[in-house]
């Protein structure tokens, strides 16, 4: 079962992005605009797409919104194909009331005397049902979400705004989620640092992929419920954790952790585990039926690979900070 804690991160995710979103736009809704749009290099701005004079943002459909601020950057909210589709009160911009069923997506960026430019070479696309995609203090970064109530988020950040991240991604692909009691999509946050991936790929709601730290990945492909999380669960960046990689294949209501540096946790194929790697070494659990069987059912990759000296179970130094 997930934990609370974990749970927790997931929700500050989405309240952060969402914070976001409405502290970095200046869009006036509009109810009585609901067609598609498009703002190319600053020409075209309306309550539901905003560009800059070196953005686009492109708005499918009736309930999108997009948004790009960011230098360079592209921004596109794709609604068209949701079934029955209700425009909530207010509208579906990025401002004001709107509703859970809005498809948005975000390009920040900022520009500010005596610190470097943030948000440079960035691309948000959402489509789906409710679903999101924003990037923030990051640059040459993508957030991607395709899937009913998925949100990707990229903040990306070291050592606060001074210094921003570089070539981070945050996707969902192909998943699937309802919006009860808020919604429970896929939810693919990059916290901090720079080279991460938190990707989920196919399976049910609830899965969480969550990165902080640098060079590192989280991934959930085919689960359900199940939670990939590297580096520490905090407002701040973990710089401490590099290399490292946390996985889900297939199962259902797995917490798996990495953390520290060269650091490899996994579940494939497992229900209801919690696995955490701290440091150096490689965890991961296979089998049908670990719940039942345990000891068949787990397998130390370290050990296997106990030849390999000084970086507890992983060759090479290329992940190495």
């Amino acid at each position: 079962m997930v934990n609370a804690t974990s749970k927790t991160a997931g929700t500050m995710g989405s309240l952060l992005l969402a914070a976001g979103m409405l502290g970095t736009t200046t869009l006036a809704t509009a109810p009585e605009s609901h067609a598609s749009c498009i703002s190319a290099f600053g020409i075209g701005n309306s309550d539901r797409c905003q560009s800059t004079w070196s953005s686009i943002a492109i708005a499918l459909g009736d309930t999108a919104a997009a948004v790009a601020e960011g230098l360079f950057s592209i921004a596109i909210a794709n609604s068209i194909g949701v079934d029955n589709p209700k425009i909530p009160t207010g509208g579906c911009g990025l401002t004001g009331p709107g509703g859970m069923d809005c498809t948005q997506a975000l390009t920040a960026g900022s520009t500010a005397d005596g610190a470097p430019p943030v948000g440079m070479f960035t691309l948000a696309y959402a489509a789906g049902r409710g679903s999101s995609a924003a990037v923030f203090e990051s640059n040459a970064a993508v957030a991607l979400s395709q899937g009913d109530y998925a949100k990707a988020s990229v903040f990306g950040g070291e050592d606060g705004a001074s210094k921003p991240g570089l070539f981070n991604a945050a996707i969902n692909l192909f998943t699937a989620g309802t919006g009860v009691a808020g919604g429970d999509g896929a939810e693919a946050t990059v916290w901090s640092g720079s080279g991460n991936l938190a990707a989920n790929i196919g399976g049910a709601g609830g899965n969480l992929a969550y990165v902080n730290g640098r060079r590192s990945a989280a991934i959930n492909v085919g689960t359900t419920g199940s939670q990939s999380e590297v580096g520490e669960l905090s407002l701040t960046s973990d710089l401490d954790t590099s290399g490292s990689v946390a996985f889900n294949f297939r199962g259902r209501n797995n917490v798996v952790r990495a953390k520290g540096q060269r650091a490899i946790a996994g579940a494939v194929n497992q229900d209801s585990r919690q696995i955490t790697q701290d440091g150096p070494g490689i965890k991961i659990e296979t089998g049908e039926n670990a719940a039942a069987d345990p000891a068949r059912a787990t397998r130390s990759v370290a050990r296997a690979a106990k030849g390999t000296a000084g970086t507890g179970g992983v060759s090479g130094s290329r992940v190495a900070r």
